[in-house]
This record gives C-alpha cells, structure tokens and sequence, in this order.
C-alpha cells in the first residue's frame, strides 16, 4: 500500500461527480484504509485491553457489537451537504441536509439488522437492497424525516427519501458533476481526510440565522472566498501529521493582502514567543503560509519535534509566572530567592456584598425557556429522560443547573 503518495481509490471520482448535484454545498472524504496503514506502521497494532468490550456504549462500539468493524470493513467515506429547497422551522434559511456513501466490504445483512435494531423502520416498497427509517431527536423528541439506506456488499449509501433515488441512479449512470469540483480534487488529493465548503455563501444562506451572526460585520470583507477547505496529511521526513486550511478567491489583490496579515501575525507571535524562549521561537516554523493562484492557506506540521517545542512553550511561561514567587518551573534548577516586592495596585475586593443585589437569572434574555425551577440567580432544567436497552436497567434523569 503506497502510504505517502497513494493512488486515487477506485471509483472515489465518480462517486464525488454523481454526488455534485446544482444544490451541492460542501464535500468530504475520509481515506480510511490508508488511514489505519499509516496508524499501524507508526503506533503498532492496537491494544487489545484498550478496545471497547462488549458492554461499551456509543454508535462506534454498538457496529463492532454487531460484528461490523470500521477499522476493517471501511475503505472510505464520503459526506455531501445540500442546500434544501424551502424554508426551515425558524423561516431564515433553506436548511442543509446530508448525503454519505461509504465504501469497503459489508454483509448486508448484518447492516441490515443493525440498522432495525437501532432505528425505527419505514415499512413501504424500498425494495430489496433498501432500508428505510427514522430517527428520534433525544432533545426535542421529534422524529427526523424518512432517511433511506442502500446496502450493498461494497458500498452503503445514506441519503433523506427524497434524494436516495437519484444518487442511486447518477451512480450507476456514471453521471457528470454539476459542480466544478477541480479545487476541491486538487487539495484533496493525498490527504487522508479533507473538508471543503464549495459554495460558502450558499451554505450561509442556507443554513440560518445564527452563522449569518456570526460572520456579521465582516460579511462583505469575505464576499470574493468562493471555496474553503480543511484537510489532514500525512509527512515524510520528519514522519507526522499535517493540517491545512485554505481559502480559494479570484481577488489576487485581497489575497495578496490578506497574506501578508498573516505573515505579519506570526511574525508579531513569534517575537513574543522569543520573550519567553528563544527555543519556542521554532515552534512557529510549523506553520508555513502560502498564497498559490487563488488558494490562501496555511499548513501546520505536528510531529516529535512540534510537542518538544510545546513543552518548552509551556515550561517557559510557567517558568515566568513562578519567577516572581522565588519559584522554577525546573525541579533540577532549584529555586533562587528574590528580593520582596510591594504590589504597588493591588486588586480591590469588597468586604460584604448584599446577595440581593444579583439579578435573577431571567433578567438575561437568553435561553431561558424549558426550566424546570429558578430562584434567584440560579436554574435547573431537566436535559434527558430515559432508560438504557439493557436489559434490567433503570430509567434515568439527567439534570442541568446553571447560575448567572
């Protein structure tokens, strides 16, 4: 298995084409065959008393209790997100929705089986390799909208009813994108996972009020970034982990710009840094911005000589917060007294304070629906009723308090 610099996995291009519908909004991929090579080659084989035991919890442990092992079965995974047609509950935004295919080697019926064990079925005409469901939302108690499976020997693809059909059929017809998908091919290709929003603005739109927030003010300065991705590699020499994150515009000007903000950034943290110790200064050597055609990023490389310089990060400001004590933050190196010093504007504190004078919790106007009791500043809901599948077990109540 060519680990550093793998061939495409067969089919992964036209599986992303038959995917690229008009309302495509972002893409991502995992390699996770090459993924686990890699983890083996450098970590070794797992530790057989540090996997999950047959009365583990959680969606990962409850596949391998059912005899389906990701770190087995799976080659790759695909993740699409869409942009819905309509308008969601809040009236501000379409809604996104999500597609998946993964690939590898799967016995149907175990699949299958999973699937009815933890789910609630959808009787109806699916035919024979199709699966239909629901879920429930444990925090509103709502079920989600009729998802549909596909399960094959070497693929599983999930999608809502209403788009399983047509990927089926784009997928067997070999279909062409309708997106342009060449940026996103380009820094994908061999990583060992990427994420790419190929229509951010359209995302934004789509998905409500509280992103657009966010962005608020600096919605126009970003106007020109058509594509934006993130993606994990994997280094050669020195072996490690690498991050990326990119920006894609056709502004040469803006991304010239924001380029340099960047390097004058890390310029300004690393001779803060040097304050500290001359040796952390190395560790802003890690991130390499670049600026290549339309694409502005930076990579971040984590190996061996990453975590030494964070340990000496650390041991250097724990070091300057002990000096005024007399104290190291280096056991060998002792501790030298220094002269006493007099705070020369202390901190002030109050000698009483009258418990009345703080607001009740209601007084800030956030999230203060669904409370199960509130005195004063404080407040307590109830987050989750239920009660384990085991057999004999209790039911349960999960509480949350809260003060302001």
């Amino acid at each position: 298995l060519p680990l550093w610099y793998p061939d495409e996995q067969p089919g992964l291009a036209d599986a992303e084409a038959a995917f690229a519908t008009q309302d495509l909004v972002a893409l991502g991929y995992v390699d996770v065959r090459r993924s686990v090579a890699i983890e083996q080659r450098f970590l070794g084989e797992q530790d057989a008393d540090a996997l999950p035991d047959n009365s583990a919890e959680g969606f990962i442990n409850q596949l391998i209790k059912q005899g389906i092992s990701p770190r087995e079965s799976v080659d790759s995974v695909l993740v699409a997100g869409y942009a819905r047609a309509g308008e969601n509950r809040s009236g501000a935004g379409s809604g996104l929705e999500a597609a998946a295919m993964v690939t590898g080697q799967f016995d149907p019926q175990v699949v299958r089986a999973f699937i009815a064990q933890r789910y609630q079925l959808v009787e109806g005409d699916g035919g024979s390799n199709l699966v239909r469901f629901t879920m429930l939302n444990e925090h509103t108690c709502e079920r989600s909208g009729v998802i549909a499976v596909y399960v094959a020997s070497d693929r599983v693809v999930i999608a809502p009813e209403s788009r399983i059909r047509t990927l089926l059929t784009r997928l067997g017809a070999s279909a062409e994108a309708e997106r342009n998908l060449e940026q996103w091919r380009s820094f994908r290709s061999g990583r060992l996972a990427s994420a790419g929003l190929l229509a951010p603005h359209e995302a934004l739109a789509a998905s409500g009020t509280l992103p657009a927030m966010v962005i608020g003010k600096h919605r126009s300065e970003l106007e020109d970034i058509e594509s934006l991705f993130l993606g994990l590699g994997a280094s050669v020499m020195p072996p490690g982990i690498s991050m990326t994150a990119s920006a894609s515009s056709p502004d040469n000007a803006k991304q010239q710009s924001r380029k340099a903000d960047i390097d004058a950034m890390l310029a300004s943290a690393s001779d803060q840094l040097g304050q500290l110790s001359p040796d952390a200064t190395r560790l802003m050597s890690s991130i390499e911005p670049f600026h290549q055609g339309e694409q502005l990023g930076a990579t971040l490389s984590l190996n061996d000589q990453f975590m030494e310089d964070i340990g000496t990060l650390a041991k250097a400001g724990l070091g300057a917060l002990l000096q005024p004590l007399g104290m190291s933050a280096d056991p060998a190196g002792g501790s030298a007294l220094v002269a006493e010093q007099v705070e020369e504007n202390p901190r002030q504190f109050h000698d009483s304070f009258d418990p009345s004078q703080i607001p009740p919790f209601d007084a800030i106007d956030h999230e203060v629906d669904n409370l199960a009791w509130q005195q004063g500043p404080f407040a307590l809901r109830v987050t989750e009723v239920g009660q384990s599948a085991e057999e004999g077990s209790q039911p349960y109540i999960t509480l949350e308090l809260e003060a302001r």
